[in-house]
């Protein structure tokens, strides 16, 4: 009877081991219970509904990397049924890249025939948020050759406007310095990453101070992260010239290359030098990857009284360490034409002043090999702008067969070739033959003549204008 009573009793102890008493959720790890990891490494028998969340957490691959730490921060139990349980559960992961904190809840069942906890479903817990420790990251190096392969061009404006386009590569940044990331978390799947960086970029004769934000962004998919460069957003610090380089480019250097280039103006073929300036400027020098280039503006005098604008254009030549001149690819030109210095094509400089009335016959050789006189122009150049170097007056042209007279007002500069070009406000229309043909007139090409007249030559028409 005693035997009986001992074996009945340990049946019952038995059966209260594996139902924890009547009370399966005594047998769910406890709130602050040590890392599930390690307990179910001591006995998985012993902790088999840790051992079941651990299980989904790999299956389902809820971590990125190696699982470290898994603990229970919270527990909502059905205290009337004792078999169902939402397990909150922080898991802490790490990949050779960063360390992760993530929070799931875990919605457990028990099942009262195989007498286990079972995972019927989880969900991220939305009131925690995940937290992402960079571990490694990315170093100097890399976002350096991130910046050079994949930022083309940086662009940056100083605090007077003027912008510059900068060309980061192995050769031209220097000083090259990066803050530890900032970091935003978006989702689970999509984090930014944002690095303070500070360069020096040798561009030209300078060298440009630049601050900036490099932006990654990070993709976690499928279990895997990768880092995606975004863009890069930058500043202008600070410009300093390079002093062997900015005496080679100098506005004192550049005018003595300016006269070593020895341009020449006008119809008489006169070499300008810059003792003849009036007044003159440089425009902000452009620099290529194996050049640099840069515009001169310049004021001479043309007529005694009267001023003309021109600008040269000066090219040098890199070959790594020094800039030099290359003369052939140099021009020198007025503002409204230009041409190679090489055919030293040349702009007029008239010696007499061309204010007052220029009279001549209009001839027209179409019609007639040996050209017949359709019209008389007189032509009252009454105005020379010298700001602008615009000449301005009237034309009256009159008709031969009917007399009948046109004025029209005309405006002119000086162009190419020792040209005076002038336009008409309206095309006038010349009558001749009993009014069979016409000519038009709209503008004329006039240049100066050995005998101080201006001549004109059209397709079959022709002038010669002396002064009244």
């Amino acid at each position: 009877m005693k035997k009986k009573l001992m074996v009945a009793l340990a049946a019952v102890m038995a059966a209260c081991a594996l139902t924890a008493c009547g009370n399966p959720l005594k047998s769910l790890p406890e709130v602050g219970s040590d890392n599930l990891v390690d307990l179910v490494d001591e006995n998985e028998d012993k902790n088999q509904a840790a051992a079941a969340i651990l299980k989904k957490i790999k299956k389902d691959e809820l971590a990125i990397g190696d699982v470290e730490e898994v603990t229970v921060y919270d527990r909502k139990d059905d205290e009337d049924g004792k078999e169902k349980s939402d397990v909150y559960v922080q898991i802490t992961s790490e990949s050779d890249m960063a360390s992760y904190t993530t929070y799931y809840v875990f919605t457990m069942k028990y099942d009262s025939d195989s007498k286990d906890w079972e995972v019927k479903k989880y969900e991220a817990d939305e009131d925690e948020e995940i937290q992402v420790e960079f571990t490694s990251g990315m170093d100097d190096e890399d976002i350096l050759d991130d910046i050079i392969n994949k930022e083309y061009s940086i662009y940056v404006e100083d605090e007077e406007g003027n912008y510059y386009y900068l060309y980061p590569t192995t050769d031209t940044v220097s000083d090259f310095t990066v803050s530890e990331p900032a970091i935003t978390v978006d989702s689970s799947e999509h984090l930014l990453i944002d690095y303070d960086v500070t360069m020096t970029i040798t561009s030209g004769m300078y060298f440009y101070s630049v601050e900036g934000t490099v932006e990654y962004s990070f993709w976690i998919d499928d279990g895997s992260e990768d880092l995606y460069f975004n863009y890069g957003d930058y500043s202008l610090v600070s410009r300093e010239i390079d002093p062997e380089i900015g005496d080679a480019l100098s506005d004192e250097q550049m005018l003595t290359d300016f006269d070593s280039c020895e341009f020449t103006i006008g119809s008489d073929g006169y070499v300008v030098s810059s003792a003849d300036f009036v007044d003159y400027y440089f425009e902000e020098i452009y620099f290529g990857s194996s050049y640099a280039g840069r515009y001169l503006y310049y004021t001479i005098e043309v007529i005694d009284g009267v001023e003309s604008e021109y600008y040269a254009y000066l090219y040098y030549d890199y070959d790594g360490s020094t800039y030099s001149l290359d003369r052939y690819s140099c021009y020198n030109s007025s503002n409204w034409d230009y041409s190679s210095s090489n055919n030293y094509s040349n702009y007029a400089t008239y010696t007499d002043d061309v204010l007052g009335t220029w009279s001549g016959a209009y001839i027209e050789s179409y019609y007639n090999d040996d050209g017949q006189k359709i019209a008389t122009i007189d032509l009252a150049i009454e105005d020379y702008s010298n700001n602008q170097g615009y000449i301005y007056g009237t034309a009256t042209i009159t008709e031969i067969e009917s007399g009948e007279t046109t004025e029209e007002s005309f405006e002119g500069y000086y162009t190419s070739g020792g040209y005076l070009y002038i336009s008409f406000d309206d095309t006038v229309y010349i009558y001749f033959d009993n009014q069979k043909h016409y000519e038009y007139l709209y503008s004329m090409y006039l240049y100066p003549q050995n005998d101080g007249s201006l001549g004109y030559e059209g397709s079959y028409e022709s002038c010669t204008l002396t002064r009244q």
